[in-house]
């Protein structure tokens, strides 16, 4: 009978210590704090950051096909140069004497085929065909081999190199001039992972800051993302080339950069339509059910196209049923309601009402109320 009463008792008691845990944990326990993420901070985590090095926007490493001993150097370090100018010449009294052989070889050819007589057996006069065809074959080789003797500028530019002088011996393939087109730079990224460039794409804006230059901030936009991937530090990137948009800096050659790309940002329309330059991609998007709607007449010239970046929450849901005075305008890349005021010449405090915007944050393809 004691054992039944202790057991009892040690039930009772746990029960009793498991009902004041619970009752503890439901009414007494403090509450762990939980932070929510502010819109800055999720842009701030959006943004990809990339370092690399001021390039121009053309270059070109020129070389000889064939060597030879350099006769003359016309340009310097600096020289600005047109396209088709001459900046190198080897010596070219063996390849003109080789050139005028291969012509006598021609006449010859051409007088032994000519003095063949009318009866001639057709075996012979193939013979006497491929014999001008064959020294007309060399003739060319001959004029080509002359004409690689000078190295020609491919387009217009400065001279950043000359590697070669007088009397020198020009290897084939080393290079002896380099040329450059200064007149826009770019910025070639070096340790862009491969994990972020798949959120970027062609067009995307982009911010710009130099060591060298401290405190200004250069814009410019990404022009073309290599399709190959490269190795930095170990790590397998990607390089991506960023046009600056203002020539005016003081930029050299080879200055370190640094850039951030915001990947959720809005393109305009004329921006995102149009084909990709060759090696350049453009990241995969989902497809905007909002811009594939019909819109009115008064918004057709705005209708988002169909290539649309990273989707983004709304921040709030706009009004779609229209009175007779009121329209509707569907929000293409890189608008705001700045820009839509001004295009229906409202005001921005009237589409927030008309719509019951929280905010004055849009997106791509929302649909909004213009009174």
């Amino acid at each position: 009978m004691r054992i039944v009463k202790v057991i009892v008792g040690v039930l009772v008691v746990a029960a009793l210590i498991r009902a004041g845990w619970w009752g503890y944990q439901t009414y007494l326990a403090p509450v762990p704090a939980t932070t929510t993420p502010t819109p800055v901070d999720e842009a701030i985590a959006q943004i990809i950051s990339a370092e690399g090095r001021i390039v121009p926007v053309r270059d070109a490493q020129l070389a000889f096909q064939s060597g030879g001993v350099v006769a003359e150097v016309l340009v310097t370090d600096g020289d600005v140069v047109a396209a088709g100018d001459l900046l190198v010449r080897l010596a070219m009294a063996e390849r003109q004497a080789a050139v005028d052989q291969a012509q006598g070889a021609v006449d010859a050819a051409r007088a032994q085929r000519d003095l063949l007589p009318d009866d001639a057996e057709q075996a012979q006069k193939d013979l006497a065909d491929a014999q001008v065809t064959q020294a007309e074959a060399a003739l060319v080789l001959a004029q080509a081999t002359l004409e690689q003797a000078e190295l020609r500028a491919p387009f217009a530019g400065t001279i950043t190199t000359v590697d070669t002088e007088l009397g020198e011996v020009a290897s084939p393939g080393l290079p002896v001039v380099v040329l450059a087109d200064l007149s826009q730079w770019q910025v070639e990224t070096l340790d862009l992972s491969e994990e972020d460039v798949l959120a970027l794409h062609v067009g995307q804006r982009a911010e710009v800051r130099l060591p060298a230059l401290e405190g200004q901030v250069l814009r410019g936009r990404i022009a073309r993302i290599d399709l190959g991937a490269s190795q930095y530090q170990g790590n397998v990137t990607y390089n991506v080339h960023v046009d600056l948009d203002s020539a005016d800096a003081p930029l050299s050659w080879g200055m370190t950069a640094f850039v951030e790309v915001d990947p959720g940002q809005a393109l305009s329309a004329g921006e995102a339509v149009g084909a990709a330059p060759t090696g350049t991609r453009r990241a995969p998007t989902p497809t905007n059910a909002a811009s594939a709607a019909q819109p009115t007449a008064a918004a057709t010239a705005t209708v988002a196209p169909s290539l649309t970046p990273p989707s983004r929450p709304a921040t709030a849901t706009a009004r779609v049923t229209a009175t007779p005075t009121e329209r509707i305008h569907v929000v293409a890349r890189g608008e705001n309601l700045s820009k839509i005021a001004d295009l229906y010449d409202v005001t921005v405090n009237d589409i927030v009402q008309a719509n019951g915007l929280t905010s004055t944050t849009i997106v791509t393809g929302q649909q909004l109320v213009i009174p």
